[in-house]
């Protein structure tokens, strides 16, 4: 489940039992930029582009150069970016 649920949830309690105006605005801002927060997101990852290059062949023991380069096609920029390449259990240990 969403992390902001529970404060979402407080919020509109308090905002309910209280009457208060002050934590109808708390809520409606914390649904909004949680809601903005998703669109970006998805719109994002959508406009990734990537690419990778390496050698077709490699004899055992020789070190083999990959590239990997990653495009953002969109307007609005990443705050970061996690990236994860792996390789076939047979060729991370030369053979013995």
């Amino acid at each position: 489940m969403n992390d902001l649920f529970w404060l979402i949830l407080l919020l509109f309690v308090v905002a309910a039992a209280l009457r208060n105006e002050l934590f109808f605005y708390l809520l409606y801002v914390v649904v909004g930029l949680q809601l903005l927060a998703r669109f970006w997101l998805r719109r994002s990852a959508k406009r990734l582009a990537w690419r990778r290059s390496a050698p077709t062949a490699a004899f055992p023991g020789e070190r083999a150069e990959v590239a990997i380069e990653v495009q953002n096609t969109g307007l609005l920029p990443l705050p970061w970016l996690t990236l994860t390449e792996s390789i076939p259990a047979g060729l991370r240990n030369p053979p013995t």
